[in-house]
């Protein structure tokens, strides 16, 4: 049986004021350590980025696409995840440096959704303007950058994205994905 953690997991737009605490974030990036990665690689690198600090905070959503920052600037936190594309040993390419990190990121969710947090991943945003900003070389790649908060009540939200946020999109069938011994032969 799938674990009810995983299947509570989901990225909502509406976030609550409420501060998400400084012990909850850190447990949220600390479980990416945790994530399996090629040759303990572990290439992922996060920055984190809270309400409080409001001209970080602000330039985060600078970064996002419109569609986004309308809902994405009620969020408590960000986190934006970037991921080193050599391998530290031996500066060669590390093909699996997306997969690692997504791993670390997955471990993240799973985390915040233990502590009734929820995030929200966006790929919306400007892979050029976060080069800029982090002051990343062309060896470091950002990925996404995560939106993070309480539940809301959709204060703030055009009556639009709130309904559109109030239903859970629907998940692919087991046999839309999974296939034994060939594609597009169901596995059960």
């Amino acid at each position: 049986m799938v674990l009810e953690l995983i299947k509570n997991r989901w990225s909502p737009v509406s976030f609550s004021e409420k501060m998400i605490e400084d012990e909850k974030l850190k447990d949220i990036l600390e479980a990416a350590r945790y994530a399996p990665s090629s040759m303990n690689e572990q290439p992922w690198l996060f920055v984190l980025t809270t309400r409080d600090e409001k001209e970080a905070f602000d330039n985060i959503v600078e970064l996002l696409n419109e569609g986004n920052r309308v809902w994405a600037k009620y969020c408590s936190a960000f986190i934006v995840s970037f991921a080193r594309k050599k391998h530290d040993y031996n500066q060669k390419a590390n093909r699996y440096f997306f997969f690692d990190t997504g791993m670390a990121v997955s471990n993240m969710l799973h985390q915040a959704t233990n502590d009734g947090i929820f995030a929200h991943q966006m790929g919306g945003f400007s892979v050029e303007k976060a080069r800029e900003y982090f002051l990343t070389g062309e060896d470091t790649e950002p990925v996404a950058i995560m939106a993070l908060g309480y539940p809301g009540n959709g204060s703030g939200l055009t009556e639009e994205i709130y309904l559109r946020d109030s239903k859970r999109r629907p998940r692919k069938d087991l046999s839309e994905y999974a296939f034994r011994n060939k594609i597009n032969n169901p596995a059960f």
